[in-house]
């Protein structure tokens, strides 16, 4: 289909197949932007229960408006062909990037992202019914992009030619898999697969066959994620083993608890593992302690483990850490090291908690939250801490820059709404060609957001458009009624008004190599008239021999001229 037009866009290039369709990259030409089209396969376009079912949901996504959820502009068929109509994304996919364990920092932002995309979609209605990582789209600045809400809906029709097409049984719920009814839950399962996958390397359930995969996916229990990678936190296996529970009563009621549980997982593996900051060079060396130094049995990496090890039987903590640090700083997945360590720094909280440990817990919290700008978690853990402990000079002032910080994130966050606002009812109305209307809009979203995504570009463009359709309005000959009048001067013989004519629509239209030919053309007709009236006054004068010059000339200029020459 590359270089046919669907509706209004122009097709340009393939960017990938499915089961249910093939997506095309294509231009919509009159608002000038690139545009991805999902082209539905024929089977489902014949299949005209389903097809009308799929284009409800459709019209339902379209109605969606999250930052991390890709926009679908319009759902239309033409030319036998149904099609969804959706913003284009540069970039790649999450599938592209997954083959082994992903940083724990990098899965759990992809993972809330499309959770707080679930959670807005389900909150509005939708249910997902097709997660996966083919389905999460990351763009150059590593944006997360849900696509393709609710196209699985097409398998769930029982009379459709599609059965059997029931999506990915790599991230297929039990209940799905059993055509059992679907909720919000079940999309929440196929995220905690994705999850699973992006921290572990490979997918919990793969058989050899779809049925097998199928089959496992509603018997078999889930692997232990840290059997496969001992490097994730217990907390964190926790929330993916929740969210993979077979009955759907035991997951995560909502997306936006699967998140909460998921940060919260993720702020407390790392403050177990929190400790003072230290230099490589410095740490290669074993740090010294009370009553000694715990000396690592022969060298390299089985060395320092042992010694960690004997440091751990003496109950040495802080000695556990620094070999943990010097550990992971040579080989970040080694052994057992990220789980011992979490148990030494628990284990130091635990003894500590007579001298203030709960204040230092908070106050390493606290730090985690600044560092990931939560400035309200911040704000709520320095006020506790300052409660339990004298007050300190450093903390009162890290209180205040963190609420400050959060003054200025919420009107930001503010600002950033009241433009994505400006920004949706923009678009709505230069998908229906309102100009009038557009232009106010994204004059006063220009006036407080000026570098808000593209809507210097959109403004001006609306400003053309509404330019021309006011010209056109007036009365206003376009280059195309300027053509039509060039044409007729020229059927009737009167080509210095057809040369006129021409030069305006050549202005206007300067890259058409049509209008270029005919005024060349034109231009010719005009001397091949001069020649005619210069040959005719020679002739009467009885200068054959010029007269019959100024003929040939013409003749040259106008290969269809015909001339009869009476002697």
């Amino acid at each position: 289909m590359i270089g046919t037009t669907l509706g209004r866009y122009q097709i340009v290039g393939e960017v990938g197949r499915g089961g249910f369709a093939t997506v095309y990259q294509g231009y919509d030409a009159g608002l000038q932007r690139p545009v991805a089209l999902k082209v539905l396969h024929p089977e489902l376009v014949r299949d005209e229960v389903a097809l009308r079912r799929f284009q409800r949901e459709a019209v339902a996504v379209a109605r969606l408006r999250h930052p991390n959820i890709v926009v679908v502009y319009e759902f239309s068929q033409h030319d036998g062909f149904a099609y969804i109509a959706m913003e284009y994304v540069e970039g790649t996919t999450l599938k592209a990037k997954l083959g082994k364990p992903m940083p724990l920092d990098e899965a759990r932002r992809i993972a809330v992202d499309v959770a707080s995309a679930l959670d807005y979609a389900h909150k509005n209605g939708v249910i997902h019914r097709d997660i996966k990582p083919a389905n999460v789209l990351l763009t150059h600045d590593n944006h997360v992009v849900l696509a393709d809400f609710g196209i699985a809906i097409l398998a769930q029709h029982a009379d459709s030619v599609t059965r059997g097409l029931l999506g990915t049984p790599q991230y297929m719920a039990p209940e799905q898999a059993l055509g059992e009814p679907i909720d919000a839950r079940s999309d929440l399962y196929a995220l905690g697969i994705v999850l699973f996958e992006m921290l572990a390397g490979q997918v919990p359930f793969r058989g050899d066959t779809p049925l097998a995969t199928l089959a496992l996916q509603v018997n078999a229990p889930v692997p232990k994620l840290r059997g496969l990678n001992p490097a994730v936190p217990e907390a964190v296996e926790a929330v993916v083993e929740r969210a993979l529970a077979k009955d759907p009563a035991q997951r995560y009621p909502t997306a936006e608890e699967f998140r909460l549980a998921l940060i919260a997982a993720c702020d407390e593996a790392r403050s177990a593992m929190a400790v003072s900051t230290y230099t490589p060079e410095a740490a290669l060396q074993p740090a010294p302690r009370a009553g000694g130094r715990v000396e690592p049995r022969g060298g390299g990496l089985p060395g320092l483990y042992q010694a960690m090890l004997e440091a751990a039987q003496a109950g040495d903590w802080q000695q556990v850490l620094e070999y943990g640090r010097v550990i992971r700083g040579l080989d970040p997945n080694y052994r057992d090291v990220v789980a011992l360590m979490a148990r030494a720094s628990a284990q130091q909280y635990a003894e500590q908690s007579k001298s203030g440990a709960i204040e230092l817990r908070l106050l390493e919290q606290a730090r985690t939250a600044w560092a990931d700008e939560r400035w309200a978690d911040a704000v709520q853990l320095f006020e506790q801490a300052l409660r339990l402990a004298p007050p300190t000079q450093e903390v009162e002032e890290a209180l205040n820059e963190a609420r400050r910080r959060l003054a200025q994130s919420e009107a930001q966050a503010r600002q950033r709404a009241r433009a994505e606002r400006q920004y949706v009812r923009a678009t709505m109305l230069l998908d229906e060609e309102r100009w009038a209307e557009a232009v106010p809009v994204l004059e006063q979203l220009m006036q407080f957001a000026p570098n808000f995504r593209d809507a210097a570009v959109l403004l001006e463009r609306a400003r053309a458009a509404l330019a021309e359709q006011e010209r056109r309005q007036r009365g206003a000959p376009t280059p195309e009624t300027t053509l039509a009048r060039a044409e007729e001067a020229m059927a009737l013989g009167d080509w210095a008004q057809a040369v006129a004519l021409l030069e305006a629509a050549s202005a206007a239209l300067p890259d058409d190599a049509r209008v270029r030919g005919r005024l060349e053309h034109a231009r010719a007709m005009v001397r091949v008239t001069a020649l005619n009236a210069e040959a005719a006054q020679l002739v009467r004068q009885g200068r054959w021999a010029e007269a019959f010059a100024r003929l040939e000339e013409a003749k040259r200029l106008d290969p269809h001229y015909r001339q009869q020459v009476q002697s």
